[in-house]
């Protein structure tokens, strides 16, 4: 795990909370509530924002972060992602992430705050730390933020057919159905994949381009990654049939996913092709089909995080 370099407090006076109201089994709302009075009653400037659909955060942060210097996101990875992308071109103005969601594998990959208190103590101390984030260009010419995972093969897979299911709030177990859709009538995709412009030999049937260290709540990817190199490991699986998948989930729950057909590259641009579209996902939301490209941002963003405990 990475060990934050420790910098001089910022001077934190005031703040924008951002918030999935749905979030947290509906108490995403009540959380930047008492996140913002605690902050208040600190001496902090404050404004409540929540969203009321996909892509309101986003405006809401690009629209309204301009005269605050912290920007605090409620809300699980999807919430952060949506307040990252508002914040792209200002990526100076830090982000308190308060983790509420399904998976918060960020949460987990930096050992962010759990309560309101412990992310108000994180505030006041402010302590940070650089994030690689990514843009990521799909079919349709859309640019999307990503600070996780790009996913492409069973993954993606599984996150289209339980985005078009699913009928509320959705728990660890509602992939469980998903899951068991996607691998009815299989068939291991061959995907192609260019890293900084350079072709990599063969055709792989699963490929992740990842800047955690946690996948999916249970894996383990690659314990050595960076949060702030400039560059997102490449995890490729040369054959991506059923067996071969399985290896990569015994090893990932052993440590690390590298070994067998699976290997680790590392890039800042990454294409991903194929010639039969196949889904992806992003920071575990469903994004298109192939192809798809991701390039790390040349400028990290600080992420307010707890000041590491001596060890």
């Amino acid at each position: 795990m990475d060990d934050p370099e420790t910098t001089e407090k910022p001077p934190f006076e005031s703040a924008l909370v951002v918030a999935n109201p749905i979030a947290g089994k509906g108490q995403g709302e009540r959380l930047a509530q008492g996140i913002a009075e605690e902050l208040t009653g600190a001496g902090f400037r404050i404004e409540v924002r929540l969203s009321q659909g996909p892509g309101d955060i986003t405006r809401i942060v690009r629209a309204e972060s301009a005269g605050y210097d912290l920007c605090v996101s409620v809300g699980g990875d999807g919430t952060l992602a949506e307040a990252l992308a508002g914040l792209r071109e200002t990526p100076e103005l830090p982000i308190a992430p308060f983790p509420t969601g399904t998976a918060n594998i960020l949460a987990m990959d930096l050992k962010l705050a759990r309560t309101p208190a412990e992310l108000v103590a994180a505030i006041l101390e402010g302590h940070t730390l650089d994030l690689d984030i990514a843009r990521v260009l799909g079919p349709d010419g859309v640019e999307r933020t990503s600070f996780l995972v790009l996913g492409v093969g069973i993954d993606g897979m599984i996150v289209h057919d339980l985005e078009a299911h699913r009928t509320g709030p959705i728990t660890k177990f509602s992939y469980l159905p998903s899951l068991a859709r996607s691998l009815v009538g299989y068939r291991r995709p061959r995907l192609r994949v260019e890293i900084d412009g350079e072709r990599v030999p063969g055709e792989y049937g699963f490929v992740l381009v990842s800047n955690c260290i946690h996948y999916a709540g249970l894996l383990t990817l690659d314990p050595s990654r960076d949060t702030a190199d400039g560059l997102w490991e490449v995890i490729l699986l040369k054959r991506g049939g059923i067996p071969s998948l399985l290896g990569v989930v015994a090893r990932g729950l052993m440590g690390g996913v590298e070994g067998g057909s699976c290997s680790i590259r590392r890039g800042r641009h990454v294409r991903i092709t194929s010639d039969e579209p196949v889904p992806y996902q992003l920071d575990g939301d469903a994004g298109a089909h192939t192809p798809v490209e991701l390039e790390v941002s040349s400028r990290p963003h600080r992420i307010v995080v707890p000041t590491p405990k001596p060890s």
